[in-house]
């Protein structure tokens, strides 16, 4: 006659197996999951780069713009400065 104490440990060991499945199911759900995630954002990643290098490029021209600018209004400063002299 099987004891019923051998049930009650083939039922815990039953539940400590189905966590520990649960667990590994997780795990790699979550870890597919972050893939998939990866995949579909690379090309906004991607994007998103270019166009931080893009207002980087138009930030450093924009500069140098204003650079030229305000050596033009120093040069003319200057000019008028030395005809009043």
């Amino acid at each position: 006659m099987i004891q019923k104490g051998f049930f009650q440990d083939l039922k815990q060991y039953i539940t400590a197996e189905n966590g520990a499945l649960e667990m590994r199911l997780e795990k790699s759900l979550d870890e597919k999951l972050d893939q998939k995630i990866d995949e579909k954002l690379a090309p906004i990643k991607h994007q998103i780069n270019d166009l931080a290098e893009w207002v980087q490029d138009a930030m450093a021209t924009a500069s140098d713009a204003h650079q030229t600018q305000i050596d033009d209004h120093e040069s003319r400063i200057t000019r008028l400065e030395a005809k009043l002299a």
